[in-house]
């Protein structure tokens, strides 16, 4: 029985076995004076909803920061920066930038809640499924939500 015990809890620590958040698996719910406070449909309200309900406001460190030189000018080009609970990851080495927005320990269904409420439909962008952009092709930002074993991504990007 303590041979299975301490398999069971090596198991755990390697990653094997999903383990609940501490914060009983729910995303805070932003106030309503915060989504008064924001510009809504883009991922700038993402990034101030995490740096207002994730770790204080502060992150807790920056996992990776990789710059190039252009003409003898260095750009950050990939940043990820942990919070509790959430990874923001920033690839801006091509002509768009994209994002990630990792939520550990989240189902899909809860980061999409907070998603909708972030992304609203309007007259030219819309959610299908799990994927939110203009009604019409060409230019614009885009999200989309997808599910991993251990989390739940959020990537936003703008092209054309």
């Amino acid at each position: 029985m303590k041979l299975f015990l301490i398999l069971i809890l090596q198991l755990l620590w390697i990653g094997i076995f999903p383990q609940v958040p501490q914060n009983g698996s729910k995303l805070p719910t932003p106030t309503s004076e915060f989504l008064r406070s924001i510009n809504l449909n883009s991922r700038i309200t993402i990034e101030e909803y995490i740096k207002t309900y994730f770790s204080g406001g502060k992150h807790i460190k920056v996992l990776d920061s990789t710059a190039w030189d252009t003409d003898g000018t260095f750009r950050y080009c990939h940043t990820s920066t942990e919070y509790e609970g959430v990874t923001i990851e920033n690839y801006s080495c091509e002509m768009f930038s994209t994002f990630k927005f990792i939520f550990k320990g989240y189902s899909k269904a809860e980061v999409m809640r907070i998603m909708k409420l972030f992304f609203i439909e309007t007259e030219y962008d819309y959610w299908e499924g799990d994927n939110y952009g203009p009604m019409k092709e060409g230019a614009g930002c885009f999200v989309s939500i997808t599910r991993k074993p251990l989390a739940t991504i959020v990537s936003y990007k703008c092209g054309c």
